[in-house]
């Protein structure tokens, strides 16, 4: 059987933030359009416990989707969700852990919900007899220990925590949590991510996960989200080449970003632009005529207040030494190394800042 996942939808009402209904509505009829009957939602279906409930409870029993069953499991954001606040027949809430096959061909699916206070480490040893090596999958709400530099940023500190001993300990063949609201992939574990962004920060493409029950595998299902956010940083620097420099990466993130023409109307972009030039008013005409098809953030436009104006040509060739010595060091991606566009704008401001 395959089985769709998603979660941290975060639903509020559906006249303040309607594009998270109607995301979720979305990947209903996906699922629906592929054959797929059963859809779980790993935890923060809602973005507080106790308000919202009426938009699902309708969302689910629309005729289109009630021969479908969901499945739902609480997150820290509705921890407090129970079966009683719904009153379609094909909605199920997983309020305490639980083991469950959705047919007879299926691995046994070991449902977590979040538990204050708890690791998914103490569950798991509450069910150690009855999970097989390799022969089960977790669902679950929390934070994997491994990857804590990739945790929820709006959501600070240690969330219910799996760790990689818990996962040799008890050997699921697929562990599928919520609530990192970015996707990611490390061996059996998988992060689906938020369907549709919460903010800015949530960028690139948004998918669910299409779990095989049968054999415990993922594979990703890509949405067409309502709103697609993009972000870049350009560090611009003043030179011979200042100009194709700029050129050159405004086309490395046009086509990193790949926005298709029928995703343009969904795209917002921000853009970190820092550096010194040697022509702000060109500059401000270059990127606003590069990125006229996008929207920006709540139309704030594109900041250049942390550009200066650099038009020494000794400085120039100092910098030009520095930014070739740049190139030749070899950058690590821990958690507090600097990344590369960092040192350059660090190096700009120890040449051309007058103290």
């Amino acid at each position: 059987m395959k089985i769709a996942v998603t979660s941290d939808i975060h639903l509020t009402s559906s006249g303040t933030r309607p594009e998270r209904l109607e995301t979720l509505s979305g990947l209903f009829h996906e699922a629906a359009g592929s054959g797929i009957s059963h859809i779980i939602l790993a935890g923060d279906t809602f973005d507080a416990s106790m308000s919202n409930y009426k938009d699902l409870d309708r969302l689910c029993s629309r005729p289109e989707f009630k021969a479908m069953q969901f499945m739902l499991i609480p997150g820290n954001h509705d921890a407090g969700i129970s079966q009683a606040g719904f009153s379609s027949p094909n909605i199920r809430i997983f309020s305490q852990p639980e083991i469950m096959s959705p047919d007879l061909m299926s691995l046994p699916l070991l449902f977590v919900p979040y538990r204050s206070g708890s690791t998914m480490g103490d569950v798991l040893a509450e069910f150690r007899e009855q999970l097989q090596p390799s022969g089960w999958i977790l669902i679950g709400h929390g934070d994997w220990s491994d990857g804590l530099k990739t945790g929820n940023p709006l959501e600070p500190g240690i969330y219910m925590p799996l760790s990689r001993s818990d996962i040799d300990l008890y050997q699921p063949c697929c562990v599928i949590l919520g609530h990192i609201h970015k996707p990611m992939d490390a061996g059996v574990l998988h992060y689906p991510g938020s369907p549709c962004p919460l903010d800015i920060n949530e960028t690139g493409r948004r998918r669910a996960l299409i779990l095989d029950s049968e054999r415990g595998t993922v594979e990703p299902l890509p949405l067409r989200s309502l709103v697609l956010y993009f972000q870049a940083r350009i560090v611009v620097v003043p030179g011979p080449d200042e100009w194709q420099r700029v050129e050159s990466d405004i086309g490395q993130i046009r086509d990193g970003w790949s926005v298709q023409d029928h995703e343009k109307d969904s795209a917002v972009i921000r853009l970190h632009i820092t550096g010194y030039t040697s022509d702000k008013s060109r500059l401000a005409r270059l990127i606003g005529e590069s990125f006229r098809d996008f929207k920006t953030v709540g139309d704030e436009g594109f900041d250049l207040s942390r550009v200066l104006v650099a038009d020494d040509p000794g400085r120039s060739d100092l910098f030009m030494q520095a930014m070739r010595e740049l190139e030749k060091m070899q950058f690590s991606s821990g958690e507090y190394d600097p990344e590369p566009d960092e040192a350059l704008f660090h190096a700009l401001q120890a040449i051309y800042e007058v103290r």
